[in-house]
């Protein structure tokens, strides 16, 4: 394996020129995927994830009331911060000045002007736009301010300021009211002296004063109210804060206002936000961090061309060479994202800023890895010197690469949008950075040496001086660590500061673990100065209003007591979430209960005297006329027309879906949004848990911020799994490559290194304050980071550890000595440089996550890698060896899990080999030995060398014992099986010597099947048996033979051994077989012949019918079966085609009958179709159609106790289609499939299908329910339909636990229906070979009269004791007359209870071969010489 190496050193060396091409056009092939490559900016698409819980419920609210608005805000103060009260009436003139102009400005949007008046959000459909404001105390009509000479009074709301008194106070033009929190900032009372006022009031001083206005946000809206806010709304405040005032007064409209003096508007500034101001300050930020990343890559390559050479020469220098590498991974990165965005997988701003640091602290480690190894070389030539330097690295490079490109890999799983695009961007970037630096640098380098040995100029090629000398590399660094470094950590006092600071970091890192926040920061996101930055700044200090929230309610009957409970109930309970909601709740139902009230004191006012005649969408419709300015509003609060954006009608006028409004109390940062959203959740998620909710109704909170901050209920859980799969997967991927014990220690520090960083972090929080490091998408990014460069640090110092000889402390000054100088001067100096510049970007986010964040990896990394590490390799490693080879290695041996049977102990016709020792004796036997009686018609042959001198060996003692001896003629008198016990106490086999008939072929299955189910259940101790076979036994008989030891073998259990843990499946673990035909000549017998193949593979398919048969109905639910199917498709990919249709998409479907049978269960039913064309010239299919009936209670019909004891076989005839597919597609058998299964529980629940219930199939064929027991043959009609509904179906067979009866006529056989004769003679052939037993019975017009319907087609059952029949009449009604059919009815042989030949107890695995033999008796029966009888004749 490492020659592979070399040659890949070898080839790039001899022809670089071709190698960089080959790479370029591979690279530039990848980078083409950029012209589909699509840039991730909106923060939802970036950090939710679709699967979640509040994506869902947003979806669910946008499909009933539309897309949450789009919010503009801006809060407008002094410049002068002392001054401290903004509200005046100045500073209201202020305000509607800026109004004035927002809303009179227009912007060209495809050739029409577009104002405000065309976005804005209506929530009252017949009044105006909803701009919360103070102006609206005034009703935006500056002249009754202007008369007003007391504006503080006027907040108190206790009088209207409309001179006719029609509006009520505090409210806006619409009428409704203000929220003065969400109007004024920084609120303090002024104290009057004589005031007469009651004593709960407040007149109002304000630091800000805020308007906020709302757009639409629809599809057809959302990209002019973009447009609309960037020219129009961000442009003119910005002319304010840049005093641009000739733009203002041109677009202000003076009509009811003089426009105010430049000197009053000197006076103040505004803070301002858009909707879409946080994808402009991304793009913003990235923009502006653009320069930094330019800078950091500058001083990381001019690092490189100092280090990587020898500085300073005008030769040897590094530069060119270091250009090399940088282009490299510069080529990395853009292929990486052009292959990924093939797949339509977007790119994100964190991957695009992460992952060319990733791969450059990467790529640039195995740059200098491969370099100083190629130095070291002494060959004269080139290639020779490039092949020895890629054998000696290339396996440590391609270790650690594989390591942190499946760490990383595993890393996508997480359902966070972000997190997963940068884990996959990052497992291809580095691949492909690995796969182009065992290549195109290997070019790089070669051409580069090439230039030296020129004496071409570094940079400058064109330039020669052949003069030039070479002056000595001192190897500063490397001298260093290994004569001053290494020696170094053996003093005493290094290893105690090593281990203070070992303890120091873990205790450190156990509290910060605890103590590290989850959430994200707004404003660290932000560049500080910026628009957005210094709003958030205003918005956290000021302003004192908490976000909108909806409790959203679906199909709720507001005429049902139980429903009007549930909502009041609901209510109370956030009403008093006093930490995270401000009351009220404001709720329609209960303003409308009043407003339906009959004899209420203000029913003149709201002409209510009949409202009790009429029905609820009467009322309902008359509730929400009535208008604001009613007297009905006014007098007593109740205002149905300001709920009309909260009900959703359906198309009969009832209530579909509403909502109840409340607010949420003031937030200003993650951990406020993270709580209110856990409080509210819980709470209602509480309530609807005790009011057991109906069918179809749903009840849930939404606000716009709980999308966002939902992700931190579980990103420490997705923080956690990610490390956890990065680190299983290099421990795996060690242990592959190396071994045990270098996957431990490469996975103990990788672990430490990240472990470490989290403690380090929460210490840097207390220590510099601030803005803090939190657990957010952006760290657990950078904690997968930090996996993936723990690898580099550790993983190839420890491999080279493990290769050096000698004692502990010189093999550590080797290692550190070679690879610890490529990966200090190649990893953390390379990092350091370039992360040091990231200090002095704008972006706070930078300079936390990235800067800080990095640095710590980077000394972490550097700490346990040269300190810790290697003072631990020192201490620990032999003894961990030692302790591996006596105790880790052993368990995997006897790792059998697939295959049972190994073919490793076998006697050739002239050479024999002995057990485990594989002695070889190549000298040809003086005699064979054919011991006989005449006694018996049996016989027993074995082959014996007795002139081979192997007394030591425990097999040849053994038969030098007995032959000497009189029990074996005894034993084979008497037909007894002859056991032969090894003598050696340390190799304790048993052998057991088979006996043979004179014919084998005489019922040669069951004589084989028969022999291993003895030996099956032999005791041994080590879980093995060995069979000298008889010399007689052809390939087929060994076949035959390992077959049936396997299924006898097998054992279903789930009872627990002392030790803990489940029982063994397979007894026996080791069959091996002695006999005189190799495993090679066996193999290849296999591969040629249909019937040898299917004896061979067919094991793994009925073994795993078996398991999963008689697995119980609380595991194997539908919802188990459903992931078991599509486990399944995923295996075969494009080879299988499959349909699902799952819960009320079944209607949809016309799947009625699987629809009505399931409901009844919490578990939904399901309809699974599968198809494989295995031959692509013929379009007719086979169908195998199956009744996976998870379990069976009878629904209404209920069973006994006795008689749901065994339901859990019900599904027995879908497992068995299901797994006779799955075989046939790994057999790649040449027949076109269709597997056609339908997947319920027949359970009993408050919509459960009830007898008399009329049903139409899918086939149109309507049935009448006599009996919900007999659910099997309903489902089974629908699954037929639909196969031949979609397919071109040749034959169907059917097989179903279908009726009980069957057991008692039939015993051990398989009840047989068809409406092909043939096909059951077809049935019988096969039955001779599969030795599964078969029996038809009749179908006839007899039994076709007994499922007559009266009021519908047919009914589900019959009177009588012809219940098979009767069953089987019914599905016939839904076979099309073209089609062959049989219905398999295996009630009574798909499980048994007790171990009888090759059946153990469970699940027999019935019909898998027997379905195969069928339908490839083509191919087989010419094999068994035994041609297919033409059945035509009896198609008619």
């Amino acid at each position: 394996m490492i020659r592979i190496f070399y040659h890949i050193g070898y080839f790039g060396s001899k022809y670089p020129c071709f190698v960089f091409l080959i790479c370029l056009i591979m690279t530039g092939i990848m980078s083409l995927g950029l012209y589909n490559l699509k840039v991730l900016t909106d923060p939802q698409s970036l950090w939710v994830s679709s699967s979640s819980r509040t994506y869902q419920e947003q979806e669910s609210s946008s499909k009933n009331y539309g897309p949450f608005y789009r919010t503009n805000q801006f809060i407008l103060t002094y410049r002068n911060e002392n001054w401290v009260n903004v509200f005046q009436k100045e500073g209201l003139q202020v305000i509607y000045f800026l109004q004035n102009i927002i809303r009179n400005r227009k912007v060209q949007i495809g050739g029409k002007n577009t104002t405000l008046e065309d976005l804005c959000y209506r929530p009252i459909s017949a009044k105006g736009c909803y701009v919360p404001s103070p102006m609206d105390i005034w009703l935006q009509d500056p002249k009754l301010l202007e008369k007003d000479h007391d504006i503080q009074f006027t907040t108190l709301c206790t009088e209207s300021i409309d001179v006719n008194q029609t509006n009520i106070p505090c409210s806006d033009q619409n009428g409704i009211p203000i929220i003065l929190e969400s109007v004024f900032g920084g609120i303090n009372c002024e104290n009057r002296q004589n005031d007469t006022q009651p004593c709960d009031h407040c007149y109002i001083q304000a630091r800000t004063m805020a308007v906020t206005y709302l757009l639409k946000n629809d599809e057809f809206t959302k990209q002019n109210a973009e447009l609309w806010e960037k020219d129009v709304w961000m442009d003119t405040l910005d002319a304010l804060n840049k005093r641009d005032y000739k733009k203002l007064y041109d677009n202000y409209n003076k009509s009811l206002m003089v426009a105010p003096k430049e000197e009053l508007l000197d006076q103040y500034k505004v803070a301002f936000m858009a909707e879409r101001s946080v994808s402009d300050e991304i793009n913003n930020e990235t923009n502006q961090n653009a320069w930094i990343v330019v800078v950091s890559y500058l001083m990381m390559f001019a690092y490189i061309g100092f280090a990587i050479g020898q500085f300073p020469s005008k030769i040897y220098n590094g530069f060119t060479l270091g250009l090399g590498g940088i282009f490299i991974v510069a080529v990395s990165m853009i292929s990486s994202i052009g292959l990924v965005s093939y797949f339509d997988i977007g790119l994100t701003m964190i991957s695009l800023e992460v992952i060319p640091f990733l791969i450059l602290a990467i790529g640039v480690d195995n740059m200098f890895i491969i370099t100083h190894q190629f130095k070291k070389q002494k060959h004269p030539t080139i290639l020779e010197r490039m092949g020895n330097t890629l054998e000696q690295v290339g396996p440590s490079i391609t270790i650690a690469a594989i390591c942190e490109t499946l760490a990383f890999l595993v890393g996508s799983l997480t359902k966070m949008p972000a997190l997963q695009s940068f884990c996959i961007q990052a497992a291809v970037g580095v691949f492909i950075d690995y796969f182009l630096q065992i290549t195109m640098f290997v070019a790089f380098l070669t051409w580069d040496e090439q230039r030296k040995k020129h004496k071409r100029y570094d940079l400058i090629i064109c330039k020669q001086d052949i003069n030039y000398q070479l002056r000595e590399d001192r190897k500063l660094i490397q001298t260093f660590f290994k004569k001053t470094y290494s020696k170094l950590l053996q003093k005493p006092f290094c290893i105690i500061i090593t281990i203070i600071i070992f303890v120091a970091l873990f205790v450190i890192s156990c509290v910060g673990i605890t103590k590290i926040k989850v959430g994200l920061d707004e404003q660290v996101s932000m560049v500080e100065g910026s628009d957005l930055f210094n709003y958030m700044t205003l918005e956290k200090k000021y302003i004192e209003i908490g976000p909108l929230a909806y409790l959203i309610l679906e199909n709720l009957n507001y005429q049902d007591p139980h429903d009007l409970e549930l909502v009041a109930n609901l209510s109370n309970s956030l009403s008093r979430l006093n930490e995270t909601v401000q009351p009220p709740i404001y709720s329609w139902v209960a303003s409308f209960n009043l407003f339906t009230r009959e004899s209420a004191e203000w029913t003149q006012a709201c002409e209510t005297q009949d409202i009790a005649l009429y029905d609820l969408p009467t009322q309902l419709k008359r509730f929400l006329g009535v208008r604001i300015n009613s007297p009905c509003c006014q007098r007593y609060g109740i205002c149905g027309e300001t709920f009309e954006a909260d009900i959703v009608l359906n198309e009969t006028g009832y209530v579909k879906t509403s909502r109840l409004r409340f607010q949420h109390r003031p937030i200003h940062n993650s951990a406020g949004y993270i709580l209110s959203l856990e409080q509210t959740r819980q709470v209602i998620d509480k309530v609807v848990k005790q009011a057991n909710l109906k069918e179809g109704q749903k009840v849930y909170p939404y606000s716009m911020p709980y999308v966002f901050y939902d992700q931190y209920s579980y990103i420490r859980a997705v923080a956690i799994t990610n490390v956890l799969l990065a680190l299983a997967t290099i421990f795996f991927t060690m242990t592959l490559v190396q071994d045990v014990i270098c996957a431990l220690i490469v996975v103990l520090f990788v672990f430490l290194i990240a472990f470490n960083l989290i403690g380090t972090i929460w210490l840097t929080n207390i220590i510099f304050g601030g803005f803090v490091i939190e657990i957010n998408a952006v760290s657990v990014v950078n904690l997968v980071t930090c996996i993936g460069l723990a690898v580099e640090f550790v993983a190839h110092i420890i491999i080279k550890f493990r290769l050096c000889q000698g004692q502990r402390w010189d093999r550590v000054r080797e290692a550190m000595s070679t690879m610890g100088t490529s990966v200090f001067v190649g990893i953390a100096c390379t990092k350091f440089i370039g992360v040091a510049v990231l200090g002095f970007a704008p972006s706070t986010l930078f300079k936390l996550y990235y800067f800080r964040m990095y640095i710590l990896m980077v000394i972490l990394g550097a700490f346990n890698d040269w300190q810790d590490l290697n003072f631990q390799l020192s201490q620990l490693e032999l003894d961990l060896l030692q302790i591996s080879q006596q105790v880790i290695r052993i368990p995997f041996r006897m790792q059998v899990v697939e295959v049972k049977v190994l073919y490793d102990y076998y006697i050739y016709q002239k050479y024999l080999i002995i057990m485990q020792k594989h002695i070889l004796m190549e000298t040809t036997p003086h005699i064979e030995i054919k011991h006989t009686t005449q006694l018996s018609t049996k016989e027993v042959y074995v082959l014996y060398y007795p002139s081979i001198n192997q007394s030591a060996d425990p097999i040849v003692k053994a038969l030098q014992f007995y032959f000497k001896s009189k029990e074996l003629l005894k034993d084979i008198i008497s037909q007894k099986s002859v056991k032969i016990y090894a003598l050696n106490d340390d190799d304790p086999f048993e052998y057991v010597i088979m006996q043979n008939a004179t014919n084998p072929r005489q019922d040669g299955a069951n004589l084989a099947r028969k022999a291993s189910n003895k030996i099956a259940t032999q005791k041994t101790e080590e879980n093995t048996i060995s069979v000298l076979l008889p010399h007689n036994y052809t390939i087929n008989d060994i076949a035959e033979f390992t077959f049936g030891f396997q299924l006898a073998n097998y054992r279903w259990t789930y009872q627990s051994i002392k030790e803990g843990g489940k029982s063994s499946q397979f007894p026996i673990h080791y069959l091996n077989l002695i006999t005189p035909i190799t495993y090679e000549v066996y193999l290849s017998e296999v591969q040629q012949k249909w019937n040898l193949k299917y004896l061979h593979h067919l094991v793994k398919p009925i073994l795993r019918l078996r398991e999963l048969v008689p697995t119980r109905p609380n595991i194997a639910t539908t919802g188990y079966m459903k992931n078991y199917i599509l486990n399944i498709v995923k295996e075969f990919g494009d080879k299988v085609t499959s349909t699902l249709i799952e819960g009320d998409e079944l209607l949809t479907a016309g799947l009625r009958l699987i629809h009505a049978v399931g409901r009844g269960s919490i578990h939904k039913p399901f309809y699974s179709c599968l198809s494989y064309k295995g031959n692509a010239e013929n379009d007719k299919y086979f169908a195998l159609v199956g009744k996976g009936v998870v379990f069976d209670s009878g629904g209404l019909s209920i069973k006994s106790t006795s008689g749901m004891e065994q339901m859990y076989d019900d599904k027995g005839g879908a497992c068995t289609v299901l797994e006779t597919f799955r075989a046939i597609v790994e057999l790649g058998l040449p027949i076109n499939v269709v597997c056609s299964t339908a997947w319920v529980e027949n359970s009993i629940g408050p919509d459960s299908f009830r007898v008399s219930d009329i049903i139409q199939s899918y086939k149109g064929i309507t049935v009448e329910i006599l009996n919900t027991d007999a659910e099997g043959r309903l489902i089974l009609a629908d699954a037929m339909s639909y196969a031949q509904d979609k397919y071109h179906i040749q034959e169907m067979i059917e097989l179903s636990t279908l009726t009980g009866i069957i057991k008692s006529a039939l015993g051990r056989y398989c009840g047989v229906f068809t409406n092909r004769k043939g096909c059951y003679s077809l049935l019988q052939k096969v039955e001779k070979i599969t030795k599964e037993p078969f029996w038809i019975l009749p179908l006839e017009d007899q039994h076709r009269e007994l499922i007559k319907g009266s009021v519908a087609d047919i009914n589900n059952s019959s009177s009588g004791r012809v219940g098979a029949s009767a069953a089987a009449a019914f599905l016939e009604c839904f076979v099309e007359k073209k089609v062959r059919w049989m219905h398999w009815d295996i009630a009574n042989v798909a499980v048994t209870d007790k171990n009888e030949g090759i059946y153990t107890k469970g699940g027999t695995g019935f019909g898998v071969m027997s379905l195969i033999y069928y339908m490839t008796w083509d191919i087989v029966s010419k094999e068994l010489k035994e041609q297919k009888e033409d059945n035509d004749d009896d198609d008619n």
